[in-house]
């Protein structure tokens, strides 16, 4: 880690707030501790912060909310989460209302610190600053603040982290083609879904959310075998 980043941690139990703040004190970062949604709201507004850090344990939690209420202050950075234990569909929940990772208590410190470090490397600062609030190729429009996408003046559609990432790669290279392994590294920070078909999934997502006919792309092309094209084509 070349500089500690200011993280904001609500947590309303005193020991998972202690765990927390250890974690990540341990990892050479700034910490403050708020006990519920409405100190990290008023936190997040007046306060330079760099990454939150949810419990679960939170009175009245609900990801949704808490997420849609972050990033209505204007925060845009990671949000993670952290639980005693977990199902998998609420995993997935908590994923795809805005979160960008999810660690559980009992992991060990290395793997939490591991795990937030990957979430790190996902979010570059720089490039907000180089490309403005949002990216527009042909009648698409990414937003890089509100992590949505708008087609032809159309209500913008809410995208997850993970689409979000993708699409923000795809489409500052536009008209050029991205390998596979560059929109993983940006996406996950990392190449452990390589070799699976996770991209490919979630590409598959995105069409579904961009294209009048998913089958037919128009904006998200395959170069089969190698990497993905975003570029407006009246004709696919």
């Amino acid at each position: 880690m070349k500089t500690p980043m200011r993280f904001v941690v609500a947590a309303h139990q005193p020991l998972s707030a202690k765990v927390l703040c250890l974690v990540l004190r341990e990892a050479g970062h700034d910490v403050v501790v708020v006990p519920n949604t409405a100190a990290l709201m008023d936190r997040v507004k007046v306060h330079d912060t760099e990454a939150v850090l949810l419990s679960t344990d939170l009175p009245g939690f609900d990801e949704v909310e808490i997420c849609r209420a972050l990033r209505a202050t204007g925060y845009t950075g990671p949000v993670l989460v952290a639980a005693e234990q977990m199902s998998s569909p609420a995993v997935v929940a908590l994923l795809d209302s805005g979160a960008d990772e999810v660690m559980l208590l009992s992991m060990s410190p290395q793997e939490m610190i591991s795990r937030i470090r990957a979430v790190m490397r996902r979010f570059d600062p720089i490039q907000a600053q180089m490309f403005g609030p949002s990216l527009r190729i042909g009648n698409a429009t990414l937003s890089l603040l509100e992590m949505t996408v708008q087609l032809d003046g159309h209500m913008p559609m809410l995208l997850t982290p993970i689409e979000h990432r993708i699409l923000a790669c795809l489409m500052s290279n536009s008209p050029h083609m991205v390998k596979r392994e560059k929109i993983i590294e940006q996406a996950w920070g990392d190449d452990d879904v390589t070799e699976s078909n996770e991209l490919a999934v979630y590409i598959g997502r995105l069409r579904k959310k961009l294209e009048p006919d998913p089958r037919c792309p128009k904006y998200l092309h395959t170069v089969r075998g190698l990497g993905y094209i975003f570029e407006y084509r009246m004709e696919s």
